[in-house]
């Protein structure tokens, strides 16, 4: 349950109770109208019922009292929901602008990012393609290494016929 109908639930109590208070007070009255014509026979009856209406008076201010403190407590849980639903209201707006920077996010990933990831993929594929194996790699620097040395060799044995002749 909500705080409005907690609110709705207890104005309809203190409705129905100030509804029952009223009718008491209005049978109280016509009670006082029969005792007024039997006065003279019933003092001593009227005495207790004077301390009777004296102690139902009470009851009925304190109940005011009551009343007074509930009207409060409903103001303040009343400031108390304009507030929530301010901030309810501030939630509703966040959660909008996130979804548009979702959707910005979301533009800007399949326009830009994802057209230029799969441009660097193919480049990638086109390397692989065109790349030699290791294993060819391999094989070729030792050749170069088995050609330097007998390039060297060579020139050596060069340089020394030269000097010979």
């Amino acid at each position: 349950m909500n705080n409005e109908e907690q609110i709705l639930a207890m104005l309809e109590k203190l409705t129905e109770e100030v509804g029952k208070h009223s009718e008491l007070l209005a049978k109280q009255g016509d009670q006082l109208a029969r005792q007024g014509e039997q006065l003279a026979k019933l003092s001593d009856k009227v005495g207790r019922q004077g301390d009777q209406l004296a102690k139902l008076s009470d009851k009925v201010g304190r109940q005011g009292d009551q009343l007074a403190k509930l009207s409060d407590k409903v103001d303040r849980q009343g400031d108390q929901l304009a507030k929530l639903s301010d901030k309810v209201d501030r939630q509703g707006e966040l959660l909008e602008e996130l979804d548009d920077r979702s959707l910005r996010s979301a533009v800007i990933l399949e326009n830009e990012v994802l057209p230029k990831l799969q441009l660097l993929y193919e480049g990638h594929v086109h390397l692989q393609e065109t790349l030699a194996p290791k294993e060819r790699v391999e094989d070729l620097e030792d050749e170069v290494i088995t050609v330097k040395s007998t390039l060297k060799m060579m020139t050596k044995r060069l340089d020394a016929l030269e000097k010979a002749q």
